[in-house]
């Protein structure tokens, strides 16, 4: 499934309701899609009246006009986005246009259009130079409207400050708003550092009584107060803890284990990257709300930090407002290519949950909407072997505490809920007293998510929700992506130029053989991504590449069709304009502007160029990259290495394909994508929770 297609932003998901109130005080509703003109839907909505004449009435909200008949309905007016924010309901009046004093002056300039002139050619001419053609088919672009210059009103320009007011409010409120979010990030990491610690600090303290246990066994005489490392423990640093901690105080060994792994349960988070008890994996972001890296990469990845320089280069790229460029990183040590855990989790529910061995469980609640649970008593292993094979020699509370770990059920649970999957294992406190047959579980939910409520659980008896539950992981499996391609020339500045190149250089297509496989489109096989693989409308070749198991279609604009009448080039806008990040291949000394590209779609632009400094020299042919996000964005592994300058070869391009990727995953937490992903989500748990909770 396509990458953003499978987390609901599809054609049913950026749909919304109209509700029209009718001179007559009736009421009706309507489906549009966002991308409907204002006039598209007063002519829907027409034609349930045949009796009203168009031309003399007028849409409005809240008793306001809805002027400018030709831009996109959601965008005419800031008091739609804010309703579409609060739900998919927008209610519009319809209403004469004698109630107004005076009409807008694009009211007037469609009067010139419609009835001032009479000759088809003319008029035929002024709607191609309208953004009708362009907003159709562009991916979702803001449009300006053409024709004839227009003459603003009073009235016009009083909504005009007025909309660009309330856009300086809501900028500012965005800017607190992300600097909250920073510090709040800041203090996550903060915290994750310090339980890194804190683990590791256990684990010296479990060695160093394993050592000691180990000591006495061998010797009858009591243990020396020296303490013998093994090869892979730095003694140094235990003679340090010894220094500064008391070890008599210590539990006996196997109280310090279980202890580490209620620890390591209570503390385990949507993507905190700790092991659980078992194997199997722990936790998941799907769809993603922090970054994930195994323990390891954790702690390199923390030492580098703290020793890396943060390199800010507008070489490749200017500093605009509203865009947020990625700093180089210098002296980084640890950089791998690890792709999002979005894409990489694997399936928990069809692999980890066998048919007539789980149970399932569905909830709901106002505050944290609706949610599925599905929990499985896990067998026992060879571990209760390896736990009652120990030393005969061990105390009353070593028994104890070892009676009580055999006896502690272990399950498996994986949570579903508006925002995201978790998948763990638990052992929940005083499962003992609990009967074999019987599942705890609210003590199991509470010890994943304390705040979720757990009153309105309800176990569901039905088998049929098991394949509604493998149909709802697999939607959410990522299995390709698409990626925009553009050149720009040396000198090039808007859009329209870089958009009306027919051909590349020498350069960019050798940059194009690194990037993929160049491929014949008609009777192609394999994913498309949207491009037609039937009679060449597309074009006849484009580029594709495989990376770690997903395929990659790139819309190469030099390949998409090139249209000499049209100088804004709609069919490649079409493809491109829908691309989430978009590769510029830029040629000259100017910067590129990420703000000419006018598309809702783009959130990242990864800018490339030949280095020429190393080619003066020299030296073999190497390419220089920057990458700019879209505010709201963050940033994606992997990082930026200063001074971020790539030989020709595979290493750049593996490099290349895992940070599309990554920019992708990362673009979903983005306002305008996480609140649809957010309610694909809540619709399709709602589906099931009506279907199967009144069994």
């Amino acid at each position: 499934m396509d990458s953003f297609l499978t987390f609901g932003l599809c054609e049913k998901a950026l749909e919304f309701q109209v509700e029209c109130e009718f001179p007559n005080q009736t009421t009706k509703q309507y489906q549009f899609h966002s991308r409907h003109t204002v006039d598209k839907i007063k002519s829907s909505i027409l034609s349930d009246a045949p009796e009203l004449n168009k031309q003399e009435y007028t849409l409005a909200i809240d008793n306001e006009q809805l002027s400018v008949d030709f831009i996109r309905f959601i965008v005419s007016n800031p008091k739609i986005t804010e309703t579409l924010e609060k739900g998919p309901i927008v209610k519009i009046q319809l209403i004469p246009k004698s109630n107004y004093t005076s009409s807008s002056s694009f009211s007037s300039q469609r009067e010139k259009i419609s009835l001032g002139e009479n000759k088809m050619s003319e008029l035929k001419m002024t709607l191609e130079k309208s953004p009708v053609v362009s907003r159709l088919a562009g991916g979702g672009r803001p449009m300006v409207v053409g024709g004839a210059p227009m003459i603003p009103d009073n009235n016009h320009l009083r909504v005009l400050k007025k909309t660009r007011e309330e856009n300086l409010k809501r900028e500012e409120q965005r800017e607190k708003e992300k600097e909250k979010e920073n510090e709040k990030e800041q203090q996550k990491e903060q915290k994750e550092k310090e339980k890194e610690q804190k683990q590791q600090q256990k684990e010296q303290q479990q060695q160093i009584k394993k050592e000691k246990k180990v000591d006495r066994a061998a010797s009858p005489t009591p243990p020396t107060p020296t303490v013998t490392a093994s090869p892979d423990v730095s003694t140094n640093n235990l003679l340090e803890h010894l220094n500064n901690n008391n070890t008599n105080d210590l539990p006996p060994a196997t109280t310090a284990e279980k202890y580490a792994t209620l620890s390591s349960l209570k503390h385990l988070t949507l993507g905190s990257g700790q092991p659980s008890t078992t194997n199997s994996p722990a936790t998941t972001n799907r769809p993603r709300t922090q970054e994930y890296s195994s323990p390891v990469a954790n702690q390199a990845e923390t030492a580098d930090e703290q020793e890396v320089e943060l390199i800010k280069d507008y070489s490749l790229i200017d500093n605009i407002k509203g865009f947020t460029i990625e700093s180089y990183k210098k002296g980084l040590v640890y950089n791998d290519l690890i792709l999002d855990t979005l894409i990489t989790s694997e399936s928990w529910y069809a692999n980890h949950f066998p048919v007539g061995e789980h149970y399932n469980y569905v909830g709901d609640d106002d505050k944290s909407g609706p949610f599925i649970i599905s929990i499985c008593k896990e067998k026992e292993k060879e571990k209760e072997k390896e736990e009652g094979s120990g030393s005969n020699n061990s105390s009353p509370k070593e028994e104890k505490s070892s009676f009580l770990k055999q006896n502690v059920g272990s399950f498996k649970i994986l949570l579903r809920t508006k925002s995201s999957d978790i998948f763990t294992t638990v052992n929940p406190k005083g499962s003992i007293l609990f009967s074999s047959n019987k599942i705890p579980i609210k003590e199991i939910v509470q010890s994943v998510a304390p705040d979720l409520p757990t009153k309105s659980i309800k176990m569901i008896k039905s088998q049929d929700i098991q394949k509604d539950l493998k149909n709802f992981e697999e939607r959410q499996r990522v299995k390709s992506f698409k990626f925009g391609v553009l050149y720009c020339a040396a000198n090039q500045s808007v859009e329209e130029e870089m958009f009306s190149n027919e051909f590349g250089s020498d350069d960019f297509n050798e940059f194009l053989s690194i990037l993929g496989e160049r491929i014949q489109l008609q009777g192609w096989q394999n994913y498309r991504g949207g491009l037609d693989v039937k009679s060449n409308t597309t074009g006849t070749e484009s580029i594709y590449e495989k990376y770690q198991g997903f395929e990659i279609m790139f819309h190469v604009a030099t390949m998409l069709p090139y249209s000499h009448l049209d100088t804004q080039q709609v069919e490649k806008k079409r493809h491109i304009g829908n691309d989430i990040v978009v590769i510029i291949f830029k040629e000259g000394d100017k910067p590129f502007n990420p703000n000419i590209i006018q598309s809702d779609f783009n959130h990242v632009f990864i800018v490339v160029s030949v280095d020429k400094s190393n080619m003066s020299r020299g030296g073999a042919k190497r390419y220089k990259l920057s990458v700019v996000y879209k505010d709201g964005v963050g940033s994606s592994k992997p990082s930026l290495e200063y001074p971020c300058s790539f030989e020709a070869n595979q290493d750049f391009k593996n490099y290349l394909l895992c940070k599309l990727i990554n920019s992708e995953c990362a673009s979903y937490e983005a306002p305008s994508f996480k609140i649809k992903i957010q309610r694909t989500r809540i619709a399709l748990l709602k589906d099931m929770l009506n279907t199967y909770s009144n069994d």
